[in-house]
């Protein structure tokens, strides 16, 4: 049975099902366009990022039999699919058929409710998604890395932004493949979460802010599609990397 996970909620759970399977689209990429006079054409700069995008589901909703007989059944049923699409959560959006991968919904909302009987409606579902597909596997697990740990992302993978995790006191460098050197410099012995994408440091157990303790670009810690890890220092290193592919 084919199904859409959203926020950790599984849509057949709130009375809604995809009328057809559904795959996103592909996303385009950033760029400036330059006109060069006496040239024919633009100059295109590509900056590396690319635009959001938007996936429209079409999906039916139908009440039970347990509400069939009450003249509120389907505005009940409604009013559950409407929760499922305007819940909080981690804002996740997996598909059944590619369960390996998630997308990351910036905005969902609904679209064109149309009423077909009593107990039945349709309606479009739009998320507004950020371009990549997410490997779950990579996004949730912890591995822990050492000097001269290799790491290959596989084909089609993005240059990915990583959370690392460090444990210890003293000096840390890390590198990743022929990239500048990052420096952590932890006082006391206790867990520095280093956010990548936000580019920032902070304590696991508070949350207090500690990129103080950071010399270097954040952005050198990011991870192409093969990287080889060079680690200096006496903590534990692990990596959560995030891996992504663009649409």
């Amino acid at each position: 049975m084919y199904s859409i996970s959203y926020n950790g909620l599984d849509d057949y759970k709130y009375n809604l099902r995809p009328a057809t399977k559904v795959f996103p689209p592909t996303t385009e990429r950033n760029y400036t366009a330059y006109k060069i006079p006496g040239r024919d054409g633009e100059l295109l700069s590509f900056d590396g990022t690319v635009k959001d995008t938007s996936l429209t589901v079409e999906m039916s909703v139908a009440a039970p039999m347990a509400y069939a007989y009450r003249s509120y059944g389907l505005q009940r049923c409604l009013q559950y699919a409407r929760q499922w699409v305007y819940s909080d959560g981690n804002r996740r959006l997996i598909l059944s058929d590619d369960p390996n991968y998630f997308y990351h919904v910036k905005n969902a909302s609904i679209a064109n409710l149309t009423r077909k009987t009593r107990d039945t409606a349709t309606l479009n579902v739009v998320f507004t998604i950020d371009g990549y597909a997410y490997t779950v596997d990579h996004w949730d697990t912890w591995r822990t890395i050492s000097d001269g740990y290799s790491y290959d992302r596989g084909l089609g993978a993005e240059l990915s932004h990583p959370l690392y995790r460090i444990l210890g006191s003293g000096v840390t460098e890390i590198s990743v493949g022929n990239g500048a050197p990052v420096s952590i410099n932890l006082p006391d012995t206790h867990a520095v979460i280093i956010d990548t994408d936000l580019m920032i440091a902070y304590r696991e157990d508070t949350g207090a802010t500690m990129s103080t303790c950071v010399t270097g670009d954040y952005s050198d810690l990011w991870i192409p599609q093969v990287a080889v890890f060079h680690i200096d220092g006496n903590s534990e290193v692990k990596l959560k990397a995030r891996s992504r592919r663009r649409l």
